[in-house]
């Protein structure tokens, strides 16, 4: 025992570096009836629940306690100071212990306290005073001290408050991550709706109410009793109004028709682009506003349409009649395109389909609003189909395709066409084709040198320059490099033309040696000097 006694206080020693989760108890008046002090003893702290049953906890500050007693010696009446975990810091807060006293001479238990509670850094047992022995003792005062325990519910007319209220006992309600100072109720200004159930927890609620409103010459409609206020016309609303919008709410509107219809509404004053209400009996309209301010809110969705509609009750479609005072007949024909035929008045008429006759035109006459096809071909204007003589005409920028004979042609894009007889131009520019790219020069000979490259390549299939740079050794005579044509075959072997593009030394030409409907080879019949780029331009023309 003594060793055993030893061990556990040089624990308690170890323990008392953590003093803000430990409470030191001490005594030094343990005594019986008659004040005489407790010979030779033991006190012990048991860690219990409100049961009085031996439980472990987490210790604050980390570590675990057990499930058995602190005990420390008493000798003369006088407690040997020992460290508990403190109540307050412990997981769960709020423990109780069981202390007893045994007489080391008898062995008997000489005190036993149940659910002993405390707080603090140090404890004097010559103190304490018990509460709860065979019964419990009676609440008095304003404070309670220790745990209070019961079975059944307790009532409060006061406010409840606690350093350890658990947080599934109040929730706190956070706007945009900023929380919100916790409140015994919650109000939604709008309202919520939820469905009654006998659960402890509601899980069918959701926002929004409906408000509505009995018929009004002059209704209000007030923002705090719904997210949705309806009122159905009986008559005519000659002014409207809100109350209690706040800034950031939501709120629809749903005016409809009674079973008469065509009653008039005034919107209220703040609610901009406020669409036109439908006549129809028993036609509904819904618009959803945004509140900026208390009184003044925007739709959800500009309004489409202005001006006069119509539509069935419980269509999905409407009607237009009018936009902008301007009147629309309805169902109008395939094909058809709105002409003004009187002020704000529009018809529809059917444009006629047209074949590719001689005219190959739509005619439109204004006098009997009448499309029809042409049928004859003005003096200034040219066809591709049957024959035509054209004197003195200039076809300026315009695509052409077809056969054509003795024609005087000004900058057309033409593509592939068939030209005979003499024709005359100003300048050919062989600018339609693809741009030729260095990958499309290859074969280069041995005889440019053993490192020379292809230098830079410009133009298209028909006329280019191609610059080679000689480098390396081993260069020689007729040194060769043949072309692929970059937009594809010619079908028919093109003529091409050489010459040089460049004046270093040695004097020599650039041959076309020979072409297929694919490419064409060049030689050099000089000596390439390492070091020198040389240029070969050339000309294609087919056949």
């Amino acid at each position: 025992m003594k060793k055993l006694l030893t061990v556990f206080a040089f624990v308690c020693l170890g323990l008392g570096a953590h003093a803000q989760n430990l409470t030191t108890v001490n005594g030094s008046n343990i005594t019986d009836i008659n004040g005489t002090k407790l010979a030779a003893g033991q006190l012990c702290f048991l860690i219990t629940d409100s049961q009085d049953n031996p439980i472990s906890v987490s210790i604050g500050g980390g570590g675990q306690a057990l499930k058995r007693g602190y005990c420390s010696t008493v000798t003369a009446g006088v407690v040997t100071s020992f460290t508990v975990p403190n109540p307050a810091n412990t997981s769960p807060t709020g423990i109780y212990y069981r202390v007893t006293v045994k007489d080391s001479s008898t062995g008997q238990e000489v005190l036993r306290y149940a659910l002993v509670s405390f707080t603090g850094a140090t404890f004097n047992f010559d103190n304490y005073a018990p509460t709860n022995l065979a019964s419990a003792a009676p609440l008095t005062g304003t404070v309670v001290n220790g745990n209070l325990s019961g079975n059944g519910n307790a009532t409060f007319t006061g406010t409840v408050t606690g350093s350890n209220i658990p947080s599934s006992i109040i929730q706190q309600i956070f706007s945009a991550g900023i929380g919100q100072t916790q409140r015994t109720g919650v109000n939604f200004f709008s309202g919520i709706t939820c469905s009654d159930n006998a659960g402890t927890s509601r899980t069918d609620c959701r926002p929004g109410t409906l408000n509505t409103l009995t018929f009004s010459a002059t209704p209000t409609f007030d923002c705090s009793l719904g997210s949705v206020q309806k009122l159905t016309l009986t008559g005519n609303v000659t002014s409207s109004s809100l109350a209690n919008c706040q800034a950031g709410q939501w709120v629809a509107f749903e005016i409809c028709q009674d079973a008469t219809g065509g009653r008039t509404f005034a919107n209220p004053t703040g609610l901009n682009q406020w669409s036109a209400l439908p006549i129809a009996a028993n036609a509904c309209a819904v618009q959803q506003y945004s509140f900026d301010s208390l009184n003044v809110g925007f739709p959800d969705m500009m309004p489409a349409l202005t001006g006069d509609v119509t539509s069935s009750a419980t269509s999905t479609v409407t009607t237009v009649a009018k936009v902008n005072g301007v009147s629309y007949p309805s169902g109008p024909a395939t094909h058809s395109v709105p002409v003004t035929t009187a002020a704000n008045t529009e018809t529809y008429k059917v444009i006629p389909d047209c074949t590719d006759t001689t005219g190959n035109h739509i005619n439109y006459t204004q006098s009997t609003d009448v499309w029809s096809c042409g049928v004859s071909v003005p003096a200034n204007t040219v066809t591709t189909t049957a024959t035509q003589t054209l004197s003195a005409k200039t076809l300026a920028s315009a695509a052409f395709t077809g056969t054509e004979t003795g024609m005087s042609i000004t900058s057309p894009a033409i593509s592939d066409p068939t030209i005979t007889g003499n024709t005359n131009v100003k300048r050919l520019k062989a600018n339609q084709g693809s741009s030729l790219v260095v990958g499309d020069v290859g074969g280069l000979g041995a005889g440019w040198g053993s490192t020379a490259s292809v230098s830079s390549v410009v133009g298209n299939d028909v006329i280019g320059q191609i610059s080679i740079t000689s480098n390396g050794t081993g260069q020689a005579v007729n040194a060769g490099l043949t072309l692929t044509f970059h937009d594809g075959t010619w079908t028919t072997a093109p003529i091409c033309l050489a010459v040089r593009g460049d004046g270093f030394s040695p004097q020599g030409i650039m041959i076309a040696n020979a072409a297929t409907a694919t490419n064409v080879s060049f030689f050099f019949n000089a000596l390439p000097v390492a070091g020198t780029t040389y240029t070969l331009s050339f000309i294609c023309v087919g056949k």
